[in-house]
């Protein structure tokens, strides 16, 4: 959207503070809110004193370019000639604050409003290059933002719980939820940020304690998750595969179970990637949709990205079904495995677990090797889409399924076409009242 020009004004009257640690070098900044294409950026840091810490010698802060869209910091390499560093953004686009902001997370059972920050973009290293010819600069890059903690006021806090910053791992962009509890009281929280997008960031406040440069690196890669467990508030982790196991790791202490995870027998743990128990979730839905997740704690698909993060290097796949007639069925997978948006998510798998499963004949077969399909992007092998004419969902589709545990969710035993949730069991097609797939973590 676009500011108005009193809203304007009064973010002129915005003074902002920080001090910046830069790998060990303290310096103070001092800036006023600035727009990017009708955004907000913001660090709005309060002033806080910090130690004196070991300086990074071989970088200095050269200037700040104030650029038409946003402002960047910029550092000098004292130890290559004509290279400069830029400090991560941080801006807040305001015009990504779509209706999808508004989102169900199933682990939890809240509902949150995302919001999208910019860390770094190649507009902003192409200005700022042009800005520094003075200097004759050989290169320009980003510095990767390492930790950046932030505090909330009592009265944003007493209404909703803010995550903490969470950088993508290319490091381009990160986000920050804010947990609205209700679908109503998100929708208003939107609602008030796209008329008054500096109300809210009064209220939080950032504390940048270090930044990577490759001159300067931390001892650690670790890359803080966007993901987060149930019931694991006070617990941190280092990516979504360990979150998942502290996760199963509670359960097996309190011999019990939550929405996320399931406990076989053998002692086994589970991590829940998709259920369908009531129906109540439409899985129709598009590509964006089910690349980063949807539904609510019972009727649910985790995302694709998520999938692929879980599943890299190979994972045990488990399918659960049950019948009409009240049969439960299974399936396991051994190697399965999801790549990166790059491959449109193909997924593989090494072979059928036939001693762990109840069904002889592997549906799951046909879809081995395929790029995933929604009905707004078909990567099947068919003349046709798949997913529009028989799925009715997003999967992996081939010519077209043997397996649609996304499809159409059936209120009968006998089904009258494949875009119903469906597994065929040569020579018939078993129709499913429930089904949920499951990684071993």
């Amino acid at each position: 959207m676009t500011l108005e020009a009193h809203h304007k004004r009064l973010l002129k009257k915005v003074k902002i503070s920080a001090f910046i640690v830069s790998n060990g070098s303290c310096h103070e900044v001092q800036s006023r809110v600035l727009l990017q294409n009708d955004s907000i950026f913001d660090l709005d840091l309060h002033r806080q004193r910090f130690s004196p810490l070991p300086t990074c010698r071989q970088l200095k802060f050269i200037r700040t370019v104030n650029l038409e869209n946003c402002s960047a910091r910029v550092h000098q390499r004292l130890d290559i000639k004509g290279h400069f560093l830029i400090e991560p953004l941080l801006c807040h686009n305001i015009s990504s604050l779509s209706s999808e902001s508004v989102r169900y997370d199933y682990s939890r059972d809240v509902h949150y409003l995302k919001l999208d920050l910019v860390l770094q973009d190649e507009a902003t290293r192409d200005a700022v290059r042009t800005q520094l010819a003075d200097l004759s600069p050989r290169s320009v890059d980003f510095m990767r933002l390492w930790t950046a903690e932030r505090s909330v006021s009592s009265s944003l806090s007493a209404r909703f719980e803010v995550g903490p910053l969470m950088a993508s791992a290319d490091w381009r962009s990160a986000q920050l939820r804010l947990l609205c509890g209700n679908l109503r009281s998100c929708r208003k929280l939107r609602t008030a940020l796209l008329a008054e997008p500096a109300d809210l960031w009064r209220h939080v406040q950032w504390r940048v304690t270090s930044l990577v440069a490759e001159q300067c690196l931390s001892n650690s890669s670790r890359i803080t998750s966007s993901w987060r467990m149930k019931r694991l508030k006070m617990q941190s982790c280092s990516s979504l595969k360990s979150c998942a196991r502290l996760q199963c790791a509670s359960a097996q202490r309190t011999a019990g179970s939550s929405s996320a995870v399931q406990l076989q027998p053998d002692g086994r743990c589970f991590l829940k990637i998709q259920q369908r128990l009531t129906g109540i979730v439409s899985f129709q839905r598009s590509w964006t949709e089910y690349e980063t997740g949807f539904g609510d704690g019972t009727d649910f698909w985790i995302g694709l990205s998520a999938i692929h993060s879980l599943s890299q290097g190979g994972v045990t796949l488990r399918v659960e079904m049950k019948l009409w007639n009240g049969s439960e069925l299974h399936a396991e997978y051994a190697g399965f495995q999801v790549g990166d948006a790059s491959t449109g998510y193909r997924m593989t798998y090494r072979e059928m677990l036939r001693d762990r499963s109840s069904v002889s004949f592997d549906a799951l077969e046909r879809h081995k090797g395929m790029r995933f399909s929604t009905m707004d992007r078909d990567n099947d092998k068919a003349s046709y889409s798949c997913s529009k004419k028989q799925g009715k969902g997003g999967w992996w589709f081939n010519y077209c399924h043997n397996f649609n545990p996304n499809g159409v969710f059936s209120c009968r035993w006998k089904i009258t076409d494949h875009s119903y949730m469906c597994w065929y069991s040569r020579p018939v097609w078993l129709s499913l009242c429930e089904v949920r797939l499951m990684l071993q973590i």
